[in-house]
């Protein structure tokens, strides 16, 4: 048990046989020395007995960790592991799960991740994969954001999120933003002045930016651009990066969870959902479409579902399939 915790076991495995099963197996890796964020689920056992949204999350983990069935130790080494991406994945694998079996279906987790069959005996093989930015993206943040001690709001500019950015790095941007922070005289709400951080890091890779706004806000803008960010280029990237895990199954399904990208691709999932925004995807013949949804960590069932059809798919879609869209509530196109 991490030191953190081991006074006694966490309030939270009471009456949680599950989530005390996973707590037993946890070999927290130390990671203070590095600067970096606590693992999210040790953070959460270390919540106060009446935080709402703890208790929510553990109740939803241990319905899941109950349901769940096939190759569910591996998803609990890594949600204890020290990968933040892992446990992440593990956990949106089996909450996906979990629904699915609340609805009736009967999904196994294996190898592809999931393995569902319908009530005619019909059969989905999905792969599943995020566009949650990576561990260095959200030390940046962090690492910025943490005790601003700014008079004026930090702004990030991140074109990809994915891109490395290490711990030497982020401090060093923090240091010279604080310091640009100190030498302007004034700085109106509206206006924004770009910090030169070439030096530490490549602007094509982030840029910095102090604005008017509130100093207790920290921004990060994925990508340049303002208004509607399309993630669809990242969704298709990593259906086709995903499809070939696929082969030997005569249908199979790319889901892609959202992660924390902008929250202007809810608008985009919402317009292709409304036959707005028409997608095209093309990638192998036995891929059925893409599905792509959001989790959150308080509840199961996905939300903002849309699944896009791949173009070179020629066959009807099978139960196992259309039961599944259905569950997580969305609606096939063609």
């Amino acid at each position: 048990m991490d030191k953190d915790l081991d006074e006694g076991p966490p309030s939270w495995v009471d009456g949680r046989p599950q989530i005390a099963r996973v707590v037993r197996r946890a070999r927290w890796k130390n990671r203070s020395a590095t600067g970096s964020q606590p693992h999210p689920l040790r953070a959460w056992l270390t919540a106060s007995a009446d935080h709402i949204d703890a208790i929510a999350f553990f109740d939803a983990l241990e319905e899941a960790l109950v349901v769940a069935a096939g190759d569910v130790r591996s998803r609990i080494r890594r949600l204890v592991g020290s990968d933040e991406a892992d446990y992440w994945s593990a956990l949106t694998e089996l909450y996906l799960a979990a629904t699915l079996r609340t609805c009736g279906l009967h999904p196994t987790l294996g190898n592809p991740d999931l393995v569902v069959a319908g009530a005619d005996g019909s059969v989905v093989a999905v792969e599943m994969t995020s566009t949650r930015q990576s561990a260095d993206a959200s030390r940046l943040h962090d690492t910025i954001a943490r005790d601003w001690p700014g008079r004026y709001q930090a702004h990030l500019k991140i074109p990809d999120d994915r891109t490395r950015i290490t711990l030497t790095q982020a401090r060093a941007i923090r240091a010279e933003m604080i310091q640009s922070d100190a030498a302007i005289q004034s700085l109106e709400p509206g206006q924004e002045r770009e910090v030169d951080i070439q030096r530490i890091i490549s602007p094509t890779r982030v840029r910095a930016y102090l604005n008017g706004g509130s100093p207790h806000l920290t921004v990060t803008t994925s990508g340049a651009s303002r208004g509607v960010i399309s993630p669809w280029p990242d969704i298709e990237r990593r259906a086709q990066e995903k499809s070939h895990q696929l082969t030997g199954f005569e249908c199979g399904l790319v889901a892609v969870e959202g992660g924390n990208g902008p929250k202007s691709a809810y608008l985009w999932a919402d317009q292709v959902k409304a036959g707005d925004v028409l997608p095209v995807l093309d990638v192998a013949s036995s891929i059925a479409g893409v599905l792509l949804f959001w989790t959150d960590i308080r509840r199961h069932k996905p939300f903002r579902s849309v699944f896009v059809a791949n173009s070179r798919w020629t066959s009807a879609y099978p139960i196992a399939l259309i039961d599944l869209l259905s569950c997580v509530g969305a609606r096939e196109r063609t």
